[in-house]
């Protein structure tokens, strides 16, 4: 899954969305991360420029798509705990959304 959609740098909601996947246990687990992930992007597009906010929404439901229908390996392998998962999670709610703004140059 890329980084950036038309432009704008999205990975600090894949890198939540990475993270969930180490932690989660369950098929609801695994639903609870994918959304968190959709609503994490549209955080930051609705903090972008209007302009590209339309095509960048519909592609970030592609992406949720995507990951729904075609992330069950990547969300069954491992379950191992990492440490730059668990420094991630510091603090955090399971159930939060992460309220952050996309930060220029990032």
């Amino acid at each position: 899954m890329p980084d950036s959609i038309l432009g704008l740098k999205i990975g600090e909601a894949c890198d939540r969305h990475d993270c969930g996947y180490y932690f989660g246990k369950t098929e609801e687990d695994k639903e609870i991360e994918d959304m968190r992930m959709l609503v994490n992007i549209v955080i930051l597009i609705n903090g972008g420029g209007f302009l590209l906010r339309y095509p960048r929404i519909m592609a970030a439901i592609g992406y949720y798509e995507a990951v729904r229908s075609c992330g069950d390996d990547a969300y069954w392998k491992g379950k191992e705990d990492t440490p730059e998962c668990k420094a991630f999670y510091a603090d955090q709610e399971e159930t939060e959304i992460i309220p952050y703004t996309c930060e220029e140059g990032r």
